[in-house]
């Protein structure tokens, strides 16, 4: 079930992302961040929202009611897209989202259009333990997404929109994208099977767009909480922007926000978000 913060009814307070949008009507800046619960969360991502100002964001493990996410969402936000597991929020003088579906029928893959940019914003299943029933049914999840979003890309492409999947994988690509890959090969989000399967994803057609402006190691969103992992810098790669090869060529910054994963009471993932060029910039 698809939930927009216009079924949900729509306060008149003030708007979402209140920093000024430096090139109405077009996405310059692109973010999203699984908030580990957003209820918990919703102090900091008001105040995160202000400070960096994205036009764009999609939030991922919402922990509560699409009706309750839409509600909160609503007083944040011009138009937002809300399902079980992940959210899209955009913000004002950009039209608005149009277009939205929940491509995989369980609230893990919103997808909406915003001007000319098809945004997905993906929550993958956790997986739990290699081997388990519950890991075989995130590969099995992963293969139908990849048919489902290769789907979406054909149609994108016919429309002349570019496309972008934000969000969680809870999955570590590669051996760079963890701090001890050695202890990890054998384990859930780190498997040769779930690194197969974000790399078919990426087959379709997609650039991994943090990998090709950061090539180097110790680029990390997620921490767990325990054993002050954060501050040794023991990290993985979970969160992920795939783009369309011409969206990713006019990339200028990507940043991982580790300023807001040091903050107490945040979540174990930090934003990350990028700044896009325009179309028609030289």
């Amino acid at each position: 079930m698809v939930v927009t913060a216009n079924e949900a009814g729509r306060d008149a307070g003030e708007p979402f992302f209140h920093g000024a949008n430096p090139m109405p009507r077009e996405v310059r800046r692109i973010a999203a961040w699984n908030l580990n619960g957003l209820r918990a969360r919703f102090d900091r991502l008001d105040t995160w929202l202000e400070h960096r100002a994205p036009d764009v964001i999609g939030l991922q493990e919402l922990r509560c009611p699409t009706t309750t996410t839409a509600v909160l969402a609503r007083r944040l936000g011009h138009d937002a897209v809300v399902g079980e597991h992940a959210a899209i929020l955009a913000g004002p003088g950009l039209g608005p989202l149009v277009d939205p579906v929940d491509l995989m029928e369980d609230g893990r893959a919103m997808a909406a259009t915003v001007g000319d940019l098809r945004v997905v914003s993906v929550y993958a299943p956790n997986g739990t333990k290699a081997g388990t029933a519950s890991h075989r049914a995130k590969l099995e999840w992963f293969e139908a997404f990849t048919a489902v979003l290769a789907n979406e890309l054909a149609a994108s492409t016919q429309a002349g929109d570019e496309l972008i999947v934000v969000g969680d994988l809870n999955v570590a690509r590669a051996e760079i994208d963890i701090w001890k890959p050695e202890r990890y090969r054998k384990r859930n989000l780190f498997t040769v099977e779930e690194r197969a399967a974000v790399q078919a994803l990426l087959d379709l057609g997609l650039d991994d767009v943090f990998r090709t402006t950061h090539a180097g190691a110790g680029l990390y969103t997620w921490w767990n909480y325990a054993h002050d992992s954060f501050e040794r810098q023991r990290g993985w790669r979970l969160d992920y922007m795939l783009a369309t090869s011409a969206l990713a060529q006019r990339v200028d910054h990507a940043v991982v926000d580790v300023q807001e994963r040091a903050e107490t009471k945040t979540s174990d993932h930090a934003p990350i978000w990028i700044d896009v060029g325009s179309a028609t910039d030289p």
